[in-house]
């Protein structure tokens, strides 16, 4: 079965270049023409392919052309970062995620994490798991480097939402201050008081870790946040970024050209949604 999936993929893949004959399919695809026919027939019963009235052409339909029509950002995103997240874990066993902004609350949310791979008892955030940006290290590193308008967009759209585990002693003069410093450093920490929680869940928590989260950038255009975090009982600040910072922001580049890479080969296929939740 698995046999014949790879051949048919063989074939849309073939038809995704061109529009072919039996013949130039043979030639593609390297599969016997008998093969190639049994194929064809059942994808043209799928109203995946049709075949040419006027002559002896295969073409994909519409239907097909229309399958990745619904890939957001998120989710080139999630496949730019999947592949080096799983490498990273094998050089940096403490958790790694990459989040973005949400589609509608202000707030991040996990796009890909290599949690599941971590040999370290820390909590297995999920896809989708929100954090707060005020507080949180992802958050404050995200705040950081985004344009000014957006961020201040954003801070009022919080601050009428009543935003969740904002601590009311951080004023908006201080939290630039704050910005200021991770702009300078080059990465986010969490606020002293805050332990952990998830955003839309409404939810605190006491985890005992920490975190450093750096910017995953296009030249200077914001795309998501690289977050690591790690038992406070191992490494201070200081103890882990000088041993970490330096491959997490060659992995937030690498991230960042990939995702660079699908967006363009997205784009022309047609259009591409925004980032969702």
């Amino acid at each position: 079965m698995a046999r014949l999936v790879h051949r048919a993929f063989a074939v849309l893949r073939a038809l995704n270049e061109s529009p072919a004959n039996l013949n130039r399919l043979h030639e593609q695809t390297d599969l016997h023409r008998a093969t190639l026919l049994r194929i064809l027939d059942a994808l043209i019963q799928e109203g995946m392919v049709r075949r040419a009235i006027g002559g002896d052409t295969y073409h994909l339909k519409h239907c097909v052309k229309l399958l990745g029509r619904k890939i957001s950002k998120t989710d080139l995103l999630a496949e730019a970062a999947s592949e080096h997240l799983q490498s990273y874990s094998s050089l940096v066993r403490w958790p790694t995620d990459v989040l973005h902004l949400h589609a509608t609350q202000p707030c991040l949310v996990v796009a890909e994490t290599n949690r599941p791979g971590s040999p370290f008892p820390v909590k297995p955030n999920r896809i989708r798991h929100t954090v707060p940006l005020v507080p949180s290290a992802a958050g404050r590193a995200y705040l950081a480097f985004m344009k000014k308008s957006r961020r201040e967009h954003l801070l009022r759209k919080a601050e009428r939402l009543g935003y969740f585990l904002q601590s009311p002693h951080i004023k908006p003069g201080h939290l630039e201050k704050d910005l200021e410093a991770v702009r300078q450093k080059g990465y986010g920490t969490r606020a002293d008081f805050f332990r952990g929680g998830d955003y839309l869940e409404k939810r605190i928590e006491n985890d005992g870790l920490l975190a450093l989260a750096v910017p995953v950038l296009n030249g200077t255009d914001l795309i998501a946040v690289l977050n690591t975090q790690w038992n406070a009982k191992a490494y201070d600040e200081a103890g882990f970024s000088s041993r970490y910072l330096a491959g997490q922001i060659e992995l937030a580049a690498a991230i960042a050209a990939d995702f660079q890479r699908l967006e363009r080969e997205k784009t022309l296929s047609g259009p591409l949604q925004d980032f969702t939740e």
